[in-house]
């Protein structure tokens, strides 16, 4: 039975805990001037490389990077400290706004059970889907846990996610860069194996998806299908680079592979949705996103992707309602 940690810990709710992440730093720093210290608007949420900044800057609290390995995770928990989960995807957005806290684990199940940063379904996570992204223990500074060296390894690969992440905003903002330790890194990633390198070799193979060539990028993925073949979200990057190499076929195979790992991801399932209509086939493309709708009707990702198509498809009636519908969700009063 899961074991929610907010019920005893009340002030690490997860509202309060996520806004501290997005800028809010409790009395030691407010919002307002959180933001004129990084020359950000304070009308949207931090990005990864501004956020690593705060952390560096130091709060009344420690951020501690580490993978998430179920056992990592657990040990945490044990101590009543909370773990935030960010998805990986945040290694090319630079978007911290996909987050949500572990708030307690069920261990013979094998999942963990979290609170998103907006109202919205409640998640449960197992170790591999944690394993794609980064989390964050939250504690204050005048707590020292008690971390087995199996955590504290989690923690010093935590750190090379952080370090790495760091090297690849460089890499794109700064012409001179010097990326020889990224390059270096990206290729001997390739020999290590194990749960604690997984979300570094998937961070290098988006970074490789978006900034080489097809033909390097499948090169690269080829490299590390032996030790990621198990992963679902290495299978939906190789699907993503099929599709950008213009293999519908072996994309959708790919894509196959995903979702045997993880049959409900919604953006694996929108990726099939996305690679209909790539391939000319806008009514199967539309049947496909409607009935997500109908399956996860508080997705707004799912309500967006099916604007699209019905703006495709010349359907302005069904446009209009189902963007009224998206407004409802988030709670704006326009789209773009």
């Amino acid at each position: 039975k899961v074991s929610p940690l907010l019920s005893r810990y009340d002030q690490y709710s997860a509202p309060f805990l996520l806004s501290e992440i997005r800028g809010h730093w409790g009395d030691a720093i407010a919002f307002a001037s959180l933001n004129s210290w990084l020359g950000t608007s304070p009308r949207r949420g931090l990005f990864f490389h501004e956020f690593l900044k705060v952390v560096r800057i130091g709060t009344r609290y420690r951020i501690e990077p580490l993978v998430g390995t179920a056992d990592a995770v657990s040990e945490f928990l044990q101590q009543d400290i909370p773990v935030i989960f960010c998805q990986g995807e945040m290694f090319n957005s630079q978007r911290v706004n996909i987050l949500t806290l572990i708030a307690g684990a069920a261990p013979d199940r094998g999942v963990f059970y979290a609170e998103g940063v907006t109202p919205s379904e409640p998640a449960l996570y197992t170790e591999p889907e944690l394993l794609e992204g980064i989390c964050f223990a939250v504690y204050p500074k005048t707590l020292n846990p008690v971390l087995s060296a199996s955590t504290k390894q989690a923690l010093e690969k935590g750190g090379e996610f952080l370090q790495i992440n760091e090297q690849s905003f460089n890499i794109r903002t700064k012409p001179d860069y010097d990326a020889r330790l990224f390059t270096q890194r990206k290729q001997s990633i390739l020999q290590e194996t194990g749960a604690l390198a997984l979300p570094l070799k998937l961070a290098f193979a988006r970074w490789v998806i978006r900034n080489q060539t097809p033909g390097a990028a499948k090169e690269y993925l080829d490299a590390l299908r032996p030790s990621c073949q198990e992963s679902a979200h290495f299978w939906f990057l190789t699907a993503v680079m099929e599709s950008r190499r213009k293999n519908i076929s072996q994309a959708q195979a790919c894509l196959g592979e995903a979702l045997k790992r993880s049959p409900d991801n919604t953006r694996f399932l929108l990726s099939q949705e996305l690679i209909h209509y790539q391939s000319n086939e806008l009514v199967q493309a539309l049947q496909l996103a409607e009935r997500l709708r109908d399956q996860f009707p508080e997705d707004p990702t799912v309500s967006a992707h099916l604007m699209l198509l019905y703006e495709k498809a010349n359907d302005p009636e069904k446009k209009k309602a189902e963007e009224n519908r998206l407004k409802n969700l988030i709670h704006v009063e326009n789209v773009q």
